[in-house]
């Protein structure tokens, strides 16, 4: 490609970028070549400022610092930093401490890089800014960049606005502790537990009756309405299923909740030809307060037997019914028998 004395006139075309200067006649033929060789890979390839602008082009923030923790680049400029509402101000040279309003978060930065240049190991790490009364999550993702010869150059970075997502996670994780709740407390008093998603017609067993039941066992997933019904069918009398199946309709459940944390009905089941009252009660998974929506959208439902305190119950009221049929017989006795003593006082 190179002759001894001086490059042929085609190889000067690659020659751009200042290495043209790096051309002697007295220059080794080695060293030609790899400067030659060097300016072709630069040609070819995208330019810095190439580079730049297509990053600017992504939906997240990314940039570059060396190893002294000086931002070289950054492909946006997030509103956490202190700009002071300079518009030609520029990130390059400037350290976290330098920019950055939250001073913790500065640090935070400023440790996660004396990381990775001391071990050479990436990091991740998400964290809160809070600035004009708005709360949000940002994951940052670390690594370290190295040149041709595996000498470490500096950090590349990407930072992530993850705040939908965190704030979902809180929630979800809110509503699995009050779900657990629901079901500890349920526990103690429930034969069988069930959790449903009302918007989605889902259903899941967290505790069933019996191992044995056919129609029902720990785990199971089912369309809800589907489900009960099906429940119904089986195991509820005739007498009391039509308003057993207008209590479970969704409609129904989310009405019932509208004021009242928890919703009750009871009715008579048989099982193997023996009748027993049970009854289902059903509660939303968030109390009233926390549904920023007023709409229930998931329940815990549980059954419990109730049939001896039923039992009791309407043995009670037969006998206060009897009691009370007994006082309205012996004060109509005690009418009669005024009235006819007034009668006779009146007659000699």
């Amino acid at each position: 490609v190179v002759h001894h004395a001086f490059p042929k006139e085609e190889d000067m075309d690659c020659m751009e970028h200042g290495f043209f200067d790096l051309i002697t006649v007295t220059t080794p033929k080695p060293l030609i070549q790899q400067r030659i060789a060097h300016a072709i890979r630069i040609k070819n390839s995208l330019s810095l400022s190439e580079v730049e602008n297509m990053l600017k082009e992504l939906p997240y923030c990314i940039f570059l610092k060396d190893t002294e923790g000086r931002y070289v680049f950054s492909s946006q400029y997030w509103h956490h930093l202190n700009t002071d509402g300079d518009p030609d101000w520029s990130i390059r040279g400037k350290t976290d401490m330098d920019i950055r309003k939250n001073k913790a978060n500065a640090r935070k930065a400023m440790e996660a890089d004396q990381h990775i240049i001391k071990t050479g190991e990436g990091i991740d790490y998400v964290i809160v800014e809070d600035q004009d009364g708005i709360r949000e999550y940002l994951h940052l993702i670390k690594r370290p960049v190295y040149d041709d010869n595996g000498r470490m150059k500096g950090i590349i970075a990407l930072i992530n606005n993850v705040t939908d997502y965190q704030l979902l996670q809180q929630e979800m994780e809110k509503r699995a502790k009050t779900d657990e709740y629901m079901i500890t407390a349920m526990a103690a008093d429930y034969r069988s537990i069930y959790y449903a998603d009302l918007d989605k017609d889902e259903c899941v067993c967290v505790r069933a009756a019996s191992k044995k039941d056919e129609h029902m066992w720990e785990g199971r997933v089912f369309p809800f309405y589907e489900g009960f019904t099906e429940y119904a069918d089986h195991y509820v009398v005739e007498e009391d299923r039509e308003a057993f199946l207008e209590y479970i309709k969704p409609d129904n459940i989310r009405a019932g909740l509208e004021s009242e944390t928890m919703i009750s009905h009871r009715y008579l089941s048989t099982r193997s030809g023996a009748e027993k009252y049970e009854m289902l009660r059903i509660a939303g998974v968030r109390l009233i307060e926390d549904r920023h929506d007023h709409i229930v959208h998931g329940i815990a439902a549980g059954f419990s037997d109730v049939d001896r305190e039923t039992r009791e119950n309407m043995e009670q009221n037969r006998a206060l019914s009897e009691a009370l049929a007994r006082a309205e017989e012996a004060n109509a006795a005690k009418t009669t028998f005024l009235s006819s003593m007034s009668h006779e006082m009146r007659t000699p």
